[in-house]
């Protein structure tokens, strides 16, 4: 047993340390060698999924929920892989299940809000995040997706708030910087949305929504050629990505539409 805990520190330091796929297949034979650890098979299902390969570690979490079914933190977990794999209606049974364990607990009123707003359930989810906000008023992540809501409502006095109490909670968190980026564009202000998506983006530069954000602020400023180089950025950053493949159609189109309208010696209109 020593020695399996000492094989399972050496893979967790290789995680660290960026070496993912060695850390992975020893995590693996941790697994296989002890398939009743739950600190092996967590930490293999969080290493799957943070390389975006979620599916591999579903079976895992599944495993757990099996192993420990009256264990709420192995339905949250099972919920928040489910709802990242785009799976809701199992996300949903499975996180309801967490909360029906511990009602309490604010991570899971916050994956079941983002759940609802997924689903177009503005009002419930805003309940659902309003509950984790109450549960948790430091909680970063729930301030920020209640700001989303909010917004998706068209409450944008109220998302501000959200958005910055979340960027007081965690000033390096960037998502809610985002947000209020976006919330100047909605109002117009596509000038005044630009430090915020520079801010996010230099917390985050892994973080590309931000940077089409970014490129549709440029264009609707009547900056043209930052918005080129901004799209242009986008598209070369994001071309492996499945994930963003409506966000690359989009930029796409505007990028397009951008320069046909400068071809057509179209002048730019500066907000």
């Amino acid at each position: 047993m020593v020695d399996l805990f000492q094989r399972f520190e050496a893979a967790n330091a290789k995680l660290t340390g960026g070496g993912a796929a060695a850390a992975i297949a020893e995590l693996a034979a941790l697994v296989t060698a002890d398939p009743a650890n739950p600190v092996f098979r967590g930490k293999l299902a969080a290493a799957w999924r943070e390389r975006g390969e979620t599916e591999k570690a579903l079976p895992l979490y599944r495993q757990a929920v099996a192993a420990a079914p009256r264990d709420p933190e192995a339905w949250y977990n099972l919920a928040s892989a489910l709802q990242e794999a785009g799976r809701r209606d199992e996300a949903r049974q499975a996180i309801e299940q967490a909360l029906k364990l511990d009602a309490r607990r604010p991570e899971a009123h916050n994956t079941l809000g983002i759940i609802e707003l997924a689903a177009g359930r503005t009002e419930e989810a805003r309940r659902e995040l309003t509950t984790a906000v109450d549960l948790d008023p430091r909680n970063a992540v729930a301030l920020n997706n209640l700001g989303n809501v909010l917004r998706a409502e068209g409450k944008l006095d109220e998302a501000e708030g959200a958005y910055r109490r979340s960027v007081a909670v965690a000033p390096r968190y960037a998502e809610p910087l985002n947000g209020l980026g976006a919330l100047e564009v909605e109002r117009d202000r596509p000038r005044a949305a630009l430090p915020f998506f520079e801010r996010a983006l230099a917390l985050a530069p892994g973080y590309h929504e931000v940077r089409l954000n970014q490129a549709i602020a440029h264009d609707l400023a009547g900056d043209a050629g930052d918005a080129l180089s901004a799209y242009r950025d986008f598209l070369s950053r994001t071309a492996e990505d499945p994930k963003l493949a409506e966000q690359r159609r989009a930029a796409q189109q505007l990028l397009a539409r951008l320069e046909s309208r400068l071809a057509g010696g179209a002048p730019a209109e500066r907000r």
